[in-house]
């Protein structure tokens, strides 16, 4: 019997259907994945063609190969650093001016300018302004780890592990990002742009308000 609701289903509970062989979690979990997926590649390789095939031979690696695979906690974080293996790859074997970051295996090597958290959250130039200004004055630090809690949804433990930090130093740096924004004058405008973003909204706004 065909699953009716795989959208609600967590990404453990797809990932298990897929290595059982339901097409229609692997399409789930890409539908779900493969913005911030690509997103990420796009700035590791600037390279959107590049992007696009790693990100197509990924899944269907992901699918040939799923009799040889195991269950995990965090599908995406398994699938970036599945992506950056591939990307490492694939510009080692073609020419290109892009400087791939300096990071290890187990690094997702995400290093974020103030843009590269709202490029597409919101159109309209005055509001993008507004949230520039208030991310702007967080430490490049601050604003990584807020990305990769907040909009990669990755747990306190994989970023310690990407960041190679403690889980003390990372949450320090969470409690100082939140704390500046929520004194931050612009705060009310940083609420509307979040309620743009369903998948993080929720965790966001928890930690932002409390």
């Amino acid at each position: 019997m065909r699953d009716l609701d795989l959208s609600e289903q967590s990404d453990p509970e797809l990932w298990a259907k897929m290595l059982r062989g339901n097409e229609d979690a692997l399409a789930a979990l890409h539908s779900r994945h493969y913005r911030v997926l690509y997103r990420y590649a796009f700035k590791i390789c600037k390279d959107k063609e590049l992007s696009q095939d790693c990100l197509q031979e990924l899944f269907f690696q992901l699918w040939s190969r799923r009799s040889t695979l195991s269950e995990v906690t965090s599908v995406r974080f398994y699938l970036m650093k599945w992506l950056k293996r591939d990307l490492i790859k694939a510009l080692k074997n073609v020419k290109t001016e892009v400087q791939l970051q300096d990071v290890g295996e187990e690094s997702l090597g995400v290093t974020l300018s103030v843009e590269d958290m709202i490029e597409e959250s919101d159109a309209e130039q005055h509001r993008r302004a507004t949230i520039q200004q208030a991310l702007s004055e967080l430490s490049p630090r601050e604003r990584e780890v807020i990305y990769m809690r907040f909009f990669l949804e990755l747990t306190y433990e994989e970023i310690c592990k990407s960041l190679k930090l403690s889980y003390q130093v990372v949450m320090n740096y969470v409690h100082r990002a939140l704390k500046a924004m929520r004194s931050n004058e612009l705060f009310d405008n940083i609420f509307v742009w979040l309620l743009a973003f369903s998948a993080v909204t929720k965790h966001f706004l928890i930690e932002l308000i409390s």
